[in-house]
């Protein structure tokens, strides 16, 4: 058992992408990219391909009340080409502190659209009470995504360990 464990541990693989990081971690079937921001905060997206579904996390130091599962309603914007994109609408969000006392927001996802609007977008925003509360450059994502595609490949050509994940 403890070889199997080393073994998938082996398989997992961690690429940098202008700036983002791509982590693939087989063990879990699960991809995530992630990029610590110039305002010491962090984004990270945990895409997890069989379920065609994932969690997106913002965390910023300027956020000192959200609480910890306390549910926010978030709308999502893309900087598309100029255009904001608010397709996504209002997204209930959960309040998440870190062990390191960071505070931020989780935000699940389904379907690949939200690779591509990543990936095509140059910005991505957060809007909580119709104020901005966080911004995130996009720059390299187009790359960074491609990573995130070879990771879901790899994912995908896997054989399941749940035998009730089909």
């Amino acid at each position: 058992m403890l070889v199997l464990a080393m073994a998938l541990a082996a398989q997992d693989v961690t690429e940098k992408v202008e700036g983002w990081t791509i982590s693939t971690k087989l063990g879990k079937d699960e991809c995530t990219l992630s990029a610590t921001l110039v305002s010491g905060g962090d984004v990270a997206f945990h895409w997890r391909p069989r379920k065609r579904a994932g969690v997106m996390l913002y965390r910023s130091p300027e956020f000192k009340s959200i609480e910890q599962d306390k549910e926010y309603k978030i709308e999502v914007g893309f900087q598309k080409g100029g255009k904001l994109d608010m397709g996504w609408g209002k997204r209930a969000a959960t309040g998440n502190v870190s062990p390191d006392g960071m505070r931020g927001f989780m935000i699940v996802f389904s379907g690949k659209e939200i690779l591509s609007d990543i990936a095509a977008s140059t910005k991505l925003g957060f809007w909580y009470k119709n104020k901005l509360v966080g911004a995130v450059p996009l720059k390299g994502s187009g790359k960074a995504v491609a990573a995130m595609r070879r990771c879901e490949s790899s994912v995908l050509k896997r054989e399941s360990r749940d035998p009730f994940d089909e």
